[in-house]
């Protein structure tokens, strides 16, 4: 901004500068031009009063004017000139010479001619004139780059203090006062008003983080004692298949939790490893968390990973995606099929049978595109030959 105040400046000034210097020497030559034709019109009067009166046209009197009878013998090719501009009264001659001219009666003459080059006054002045706008002109450029600092430590420098606070604040520690809140124009209206706006989004993340810490702690606790009990009861010889379905239902409510709390979160989101994130153990270890739900399904599981394949996604959200996308797969897959995970082309991909196109809603998919969206992913769906393919990989 100071740059450009600079600039402006520099540039408007120029412009005006460049323009009155035009309008000034415009100015002296319109004056030295019409005080010849003044004294050229005055003689050229006399000169008809005189022909009138004695019947002969008389020598003209002015000093540098001649007579002369018709316009062929005007000198330095001023009758080639008039004959292409009759109406032209002022032209330059060779070496240097300059006329005027009177038409002192109608036709081809007499005409009364004044040569003024040894008259002129502006023509020897115009390089100095030149030289002291050009003097004028770099003083005003001066003046008005002092000017635009001067306006651009008063305005733009506060500006830039108060953009490289905000730059260098971060969601945990936030400035509580800003640069140029003192003042009492339009920046410190500005700064005032941004602190005000920060004080509220303090609250909003103060509100932000009890809540999530809150629920963290609150739902985790009944959904654990809930998970122990089931299992006491599967482990006691309750009626199994309940149970289970019970389990799974609260493996379900941490799942949507942790997910829930993670998209909630503010801050970055976590980077994947260099390399990526090993998929076979994420999966493996899903399988183990839920076998026994998986034993009461109608489904089977094909795992087709290598112990080197990985996907660039951070690990935390892989697992919850991971979590979302089989626990969709054995819910909605059709019944005595097959739930294949692979890695095809760098996208994983968790194929199950599907009856009719899969639908969107209730399937926790929104969350699931969240998730990835914040590691630069994407999810994918693909149906072919009643098969629905659920692909997680790089977005492009």
């Amino acid at each position: 901004m100071q740059r450009r105040l600079m600039l402006a400046f520099a540039a408007f000034t120029l412009l005006v500068a460049g323009l009155f210097g035009l309008f000034a020497m415009f100015f002296v030559y319109n004056v030295e031009d019409r005080v010849f034709e003044r004294q050229l019109h005055q003689e050229a009067a006399w000169l008809r009063a005189q022909h009138a009166a004695q019947g002969s046209w008389p020598a003209p009197r002015g000093p540098g004017m001649q007579w002369v009878a018709r316009r062929a013998e005007l000198p330095d090719g001023l009758p080639a000139l008039l004959a292409k501009e009759p109406q032209r009264r002022e032209a330059a001659g060779d070496q240097g010479r300059h006329y005027h001219l009177a038409l002192l009666q109608d036709g081809d003459g007499p005409w009364l001619m004044m040569e003024v080059s040894d008259q002129l006054l502006v023509r020897p002045l115009r390089g100095g004139m030149l030289g002291w706008l050009a003097m004028w002109g770099a003083g005003a450029v001066l003046f008005a780059l002092l000017l635009a600092v001067w306006l651009a430590r008063h305005t733009a420098r506060p500006l830039q203090r108060l953009a490289g606070t905000l730059a260098a604040a971060r969601a945990d520690n936030l400035p509580q006062q800003l640069p140029g809140r003192e003042r009492s124009d339009e920046v410190g209206t500005l700064a005032r008003s941004v602190e005000a706006l920060l004080a509220r989004t303090r609250d909003f993340l103060a509100r932000e983080q009890a809540f999530t810490h809150d629920a963290s702690h609150e739902l985790r606790t009944p959904l654990t004692v809930l998970r122990l009990g089931l299992e006491k009861q599967v482990a006691e010889g309750g009626t199994r298949a309940e149970l289970l379905l019970l389990r799974s239902a609260v493996l379900d409510m941490a799942q949507t939790l942790d997910t829930l709390l993670q998209l909630a979160r503010e801050g970055e989101q976590p980077r994947p490893e260099p390399g990526g994130t090993a998929l076979l153990p994420l999966v493996e270890q899903w399988a183990l968390t839920h076998a026994d739900w998986l034993d009461e399904q109608a489904l089977t599981l094909d795992i087709q990973l290598q112990r080197g394949d990985r996907l660039a996604v951070a690990a935390p959200v892989l697992r919850l995606v991971l979590a979302n996308l089989l626990g969709n797969a054995f819910r909605h897959g059709q019944r005595g099929g097959v739930v294949q995970v692979t890695l095809e082309q760098g996208r994983l991909c968790i194929a199950n049978p599907v009856d009719g196109e899969p639908g969107e809603q209730g399937w926790g998919l929104g969350i699931v595109r969240r998730l990835l969206a914040g590691q630069g992913a994407e999810l994918r769906l693909k149906t072919e030959l009643g098969v629905l393919c659920a692909q997680v990989g790089q977005a492009p």
